[in-house]
């Protein structure tokens, strides 16, 4: 009876947690978004709008300021000009690791796991058990590869690492969504997964 009053604990905990988890984020997010635009608001609001106009006005302002740079970065002169930014900012500690994250997140193709391939990866040697992954990156220079293992039941977390080439096997008739699916439900499936 104990362990039957524990596991249902652990099981709505389980579901719990990351609702909270999420909820926390969304509300963090708007919070920040609220305090980045306020100013803007106010000075919107100084035109002698309403605070929904001026919310309204303000996104809208932020927005086309994104459309337009994204205007100006495609011609010749504002990549030159955008380069040059770059290289100088890149001087500025933190700079590099902001630039670069926001790349990839706005990327989805970056982080689509389906869009990667499947591999089982030998990550301690062949000998030693093995990972069903995701080759990330290929390192033509050092004869490696980064792999991603996800974790199950959450497979955005998970362990990247980097191996020699002989240490995976690219697995080519294995779809990457249903290696996903094999990940998410811990296990369950992979015999159908390797008789493809």
């Amino acid at each position: 009876m104990k362990k039957r009053i524990k596991l249902t604990f652990m099981l709505g905990l389980m579901v719990l947690l990351p609702i909270a988890a999420m909820a926390y984020l969304v509300v963090w997010t708007l919070t920040t978004v609220s305090d980045l635009i306020h100013p803007i608001v106010d000075w919107v609001g100084n035109f002698g709008y309403s605070e929904q106009i001026s919310i309204a006005l303000a996104f809208a302002l932020i927005l086309g300021s994104c459309f337009t740079l994204g205007l100006i970065i495609t011609t010749k002169i504002g990549k030159s000009a955008y380069g040059l930014f770059e290289k100088i900012a890149r001087k500025v500690p933190g700079y590099g690791f902001i630039s670069e994250t926001t790349k990839q997140l706005l990327d989805g193709d970056s982080l689509n796991i389906t869009k990667k391939t499947a591999c089982r990866v030998y990550p301690t040697g062949r000998e030693n058990a093995s990972l069903l992954g995701f080759v990330i990156e290929s390192l033509d220079k050092i004869d490696s590869v980064v792999v991603f293992c996800p974790t199950a039941p959450v497979p955005t977390s998970g362990y990247s690492y980097i191996v020699s080439n002989r240490d995976v096997d690219i697995l080519e008739d294995v779809d990457s969504t249903e290696a996903l699916r094999v990940i998410t439900l811990c296990g369950t499936g992979t015999q159908q997964l390797f008789e493809k």
